[in-house]
């Protein structure tokens, strides 16, 4: 989900914005950042404690090998029975480990490195609102300057949703295979 809504931010949204005055694109901007920033963080956060988690409890409990021979099988299982020696429970806490570092590395990303344009892009939509609220009639934000911020910040969201989507790719391989 996390990385659906970075990439789409990045990809559409941002962009379709560039046409925008720039009274209209940091009051948009300011607003977007203020609804998207905080939940993001916080599902990217929980999605990579859980793949911790699971990559914990995996490292922490013994490998279980059961013997095929304790095992009833029926005959249109999609188990390949007539090969198969013993069922394996449990192992494969690499491939969570790495899905929770993937993930849990957007959030310096995000905290660092994008953080600082999008408090720049905050600061001018509560001009531009502060102006609005004085009745000023002024330009209080240049127009160059919004649509360059702009533009980092989809870069910025671009790298976030790359990095959370490989996250839930190597998560989702570790549910599918381990």
């Amino acid at each position: 989900m996390n990385a659906g809504a970075y990439l789409t931010t990045s990809a559409h949204t941002l962009p379709s914005l560039s046409t925008s005055s720039a009274r209209d694109l940091a009051l948009t901007l300011s607003r977007l950042r203020t609804r998207l920033s905080k939940p993001l963080l916080l599902v990217t956060s929980a999605s990579s404690s859980a793949f911790a988690f699971i990559a914990y409890y995996l490292y922490a409990t013994p490998i279980l090998s059961i013997p095929v021979t304790s095992v009833q099988f029926h005959a249109d299982s999609f188990i390949p029975h007539t090969d198969l020696t013993a069922v394996v429970v449990g192992g494969g806490w690499e491939v969570y480990a790495v899905a929770a570092g993937v993930l849990a590395a957007v959030l310096p990303w995000q905290l660092l490195g994008v953080d600082q344009v999008e408090r720049r892009i905050v600061a001018a939509g509560e001009s531009v609102a502060a102006a609005e609220d004085k009745g000023l009639q002024t330009e209080v934000v240049d127009g160059e300057s919004m649509s360059a911020e702009s533009q980092k910040w989809a870069r910025g969201w671009g790298v976030s949703g790359l990095l959370a989507a490989a996250g839930a790719v190597v998560g989702a391989y570790g549910s599918a295979w381990w």
